[in-house]
């Protein structure tokens, strides 16, 4: 086995068993560990352009969108409703661009005047959802402003496999990891820890 092999399973197990010594320490939930532990699982097997990954990541999104049920974060709902049907789609786009010898969907970057029009499009859409949530009880706004509209945009690179993604997935993380600090969720908190590392990761296994 080679050392980037051997250095994949170590990146997965380390990040399975960040959720069990949160599960362990803390009791918050067998619901949140089934969602932490398959949403580490489901970006890693992403990072490595593997087709299995759709498996955990239907695992995650359903319990996950259970768990922001119950906290009332109607941004993170929106999200997540569009991942489902985007991920069926992406699904099926994926197998069309699967490498069978390589074992790894094909990768593919943006041109210099994708990426300025992407941060366009970020920047007025963050703009007009933050005065939408505005209007709601949403408890936090800005934050979800900022981690919904990003995760729209990276989800369609996802589903055209764009390495770019995973710029935008950094974004998504780090806001939604302050969301998960305030509400005090120690699973998802931890899973966003290690979701931000997996965005590292990820934008080199598929720049290779």
């Amino acid at each position: 086995m080679s050392k980037s092999k051997i250095f994949d399973w170590l990146f997965m197990l380390f990040g399975v068993l960040l959720q069990i010594v949160c599960y362990i320490f803390t009791k918050d939930g067998l619901l949140s560990f089934i969602c932490g532990l398959s949403g580490v699982i489901n970006v890693v097997l992403c990072s490595q352009r593997k087709l299995s990954f759709y498996f955990f990541a239907y695992i995650q999104m359903f319990t996950y969108i259970v768990i922001i049920l119950q906290q009332h974060l109607y941004g993170e709902l929106i999200e997540n409703i569009f991942y489902v049907i985007t991920t069926t789609i992406a699904l099926f786009i994926w197998i069309k661009h699967y490498n069978k010898d390589e074992k790894e969907v094909e990768a593919r970057k943006l041109t210099g005047f994708q990426i300025f029009l992407t941060c366009i499009v970020f920047f007025i859409s963050t703009i007009l959802l933050y005065i939408v949530l505005l209007k709601t009880n949403d408890p936090a706004p800005f934050l979800d402003s900022v981690s919904t509209v990003p995760a729209f945009i990276a989800q369609f690179m996802l589903m055209f496999r764009y390495r770019e993604q995973w710029i935008m997935w950094l974004v998504v993380d780090i806001a939604t990891l302050i969301l998960w600090i305030s509400v005090g969720n120690i699973f998802m908190i931890a899973q966003y820890i290690f979701w931000i590392m997996n965005c590292v990761y990820g934008f080199i296994k598929w720049s290779k």
